[in-house]
């Protein structure tokens, strides 16, 4: 996987006619390296909410035993219980 890069030019005109300096004329190029980062997640798969629940230490080992048994990370595990719960509480 090579980088990529954009080239960037900066103008500065239209701040230099503002200081009513017409004939000024500064411009750099500047050489960015492309954003490199996670990538854009689909709008349907975009998970932004957040539910905070505080446990006792057993508690939570209780969790990531269960998950690990269930071969998924704990995170992903209790989402799924958690919402199985509140589909049968909502009688769908």
């Amino acid at each position: 996987m090579g980088f990529r890069f954009r080239l960037r030019t900066f103008c500065v005109t239209s701040i230099a006619r503002r200081a009513g300096l017409s004939r000024l004329r500064v411009s750099r190029k500047v050489w960015l390296m492309a954003k490199m980062g996670r990538p854009p997640v689909a709008k349907r798969d975009y998970r932004g909410e957040f539910i905070t629940v505080r446990l006792r230490p057993g508690e939570k080992r209780a969790i990531i035993q269960a998950a690990r048994k269930a071969s998924a990370q704990y995170t992903d595990w209790a989402r799924s219980i958690l919402l199985d719960a509140a589909r049968r509480a909502s009688g769908r």
